[in-house]
């Protein structure tokens, strides 16, 4: 590679971002460097002051939304038919190119089993579910998802997920966004690990048009396109298909999606 093109290569990454209060960041390392390691941050508006607060404080957000569709989407709950359409079509093109098995899927930040429900139980015999908020999780074991073949409820965030199994699909959608970027690679790692031949990790987020994001709200991070594919590459994974979500309201961040698999 010439010398030219490393330096476009590196230019890329290093995108600046902000968040709502106007604090301008470098680059999302400088943010992380800032928010998370408390390090020159004294221009910083309402700064997170760490780890523990980046992860506590998305904790308590969630803990204060009901456990409905319409909460876990965010007051959108017109957007489930729509997502849904896409996401099947998604991984209906999907299977044309990987032949992938149907036996047993993962829903990590799974909410109360949206996805799940109306999406993955009609693709995979056996789905786990994952989320940080136990009330989510039970709601989804005592209600939302009863009758439905759901092997694992597990209340875990994914920053310290165990995987119980190999899967054929590990989905992620709207809850990469609360990942570092550090925690973001290391929990793709262990999703690659836990593949089965021929599996695949879907990626679903909103994305920005160029930098990041910073939302002290909810305490997320959203990337765009070019930081997503360099924590993809960071963690061995290669995007084999890819889409964006249509049909949705044009005021919203563009949403799209990753396959991946390991390189």
């Amino acid at each position: 590679m010439e010398q030219e093109d490393i330096q476009e290569q590196n230019n890329k990454f290093l995108q600046p971002g902000q968040d709502e209060h106007g604090t301008v960041y470098r680059d999302i390392n400088d943010m992380w460097e800032k928010e998370i390691e408390n390090k020159n941050n004294k221009n910083v508006q309402k700064p997170i002051g760490g780890l523990q607060n980046w992860y506590g404080k998305a904790a308590q957000y969630w803990e204060n939304v009901e456990s409905t569709v319409n909460g876990v989407l965010g007051g959108f709950d017109q957007l489930n038919e729509p997502d849904v359409k896409h996401s099947n079509k998604f991984l209906q093109e999907l299977k044309q190119k990987l032949q992938y098995n149907n036996t047993r899927a993962i829903d990590m930040g799974a909410g109360i089993g949206r996805i799940t429900k109306e999406l993955l139980t009609k693709h995979f015999q056996t789905v786990d579910i994952v989320d940080q908020c136990k009330k989510y999780v039970d709601e989804a074991k005592n209600n939302y998802l009863k009758g439905f073949n759901i092997g694992h409820f597990i209340a875990q965030g994914l920053q310290e997920v165990d995987m119980p199994e190999k899967y054929d699909c590990i989905w992620v959608q709207w809850v990469s966004h609360h990942l570092t970027d550090t925690d973001f690679v290391t929990f793709l790692n262990k999703c690659k690990n836990s593949l089965n031949p021929n599996g695949f990790i879907v990626i679903k987020e909103n994305h920005t048009k160029s930098g990041f994001l910073v939302d002290k709200e909810d305490y997320s991070v959203t990337r765009c396109e070019a930081l997503y594919k360099e924590i993809f590459d960071k963690a061995g994974l290669q995007v084999v298909h890819e889409s964006v979500q249509t049909d949705f309201p044009k005021e919203l961040f563009m949403v799209k999606a990753y396959a991946l698999i390991p390189k």
